[in-house]
């Protein structure tokens, strides 16, 4: 990869933070100039809702049967970015985690991202998320829940579905995937995450 040229730009509204031309390289120039330094200042109070997931995260994975016996459990890594001058926010979860893949460098990686960005006038996030390996679209709308995040859609065959980010610290989250077969009436969790940051 190619050294990044960083060019300082006073971080006003009008220009916070653009990409400079300077930085954008080859087949590289895409994810160069999707990334941002920070928030929109403008609409910074809002944004901070996932704006404070930003970094690297150490995740304790789990899924489970409707009965709730245990499936499967593993670690992984989550890892949140600015992007979009500072307006949306995009994430990697992928694993095996990285001291797995330093024990085992072969070992294939399995990974899928979400992007988001901050509906300021309706203070709600539109979210997609992409799962390549599993072949996995789902478009849903998050928002600030109480203490913690709802995000909330359809599943891929339609049934409803809610990504629930709870006990959250600076250092420390909880995340459900909730899913139910009979609309909505009674609800099972087939994922649950828990995180401790890495570093910001």
């Amino acid at each position: 990869m190619m050294p990044m040229i960083y060019i300082h730009i006073p971080m006003t509204p009008q220009n916070y933070p653009q990409p400079t031309l300077p930085e954008l390289h080859g087949r590289f120039a895409a994810l160069e100039a999707l990334r941002a330094d920070g928030p929109d200042p403008e609409r910074k109070a809002g944004l901070m809702l996932f704006g404070q997931f930003v970094g690297e995260w150490l995740m304790d994975v789990s899924f489970f049967q409707p009965d709730g016996k245990l499936i499967r459990n593993f670690q992984a890594d989550w890892v949140f970015s600015w992007i979009l001058q500072g307006r949306a926010i995009q994430d990697v979860l992928m694993h095996p985690c990285r001291e797995e893949r330093a024990q085992n460098p072969n070992a294939p990686l399995k990974s899928g991202s979400t992007i988001r960005y901050y509906d300021h006038e309706q203070d709600l996030w539109p979210v997609v998320w992409i799962g390549p390996e599993s072949n996995t679209y789902v478009s849903l709308i998050g928002r600030k829940n109480g203490d913690g995040i709802l995000v909330e859609g359809p599943d891929t065959d339609g049934s409803p579905m809610q990504w629930i980010f709870s006990d959250i610290t600076p250092k420390t989250f909880r995340w459900r995937g909730m899913t139910s077969k009979d609309g909505g009436k009674t609800w099972f969790m087939e994922q649950e995450m828990f995180a401790t940051r890495r570093m910001k």
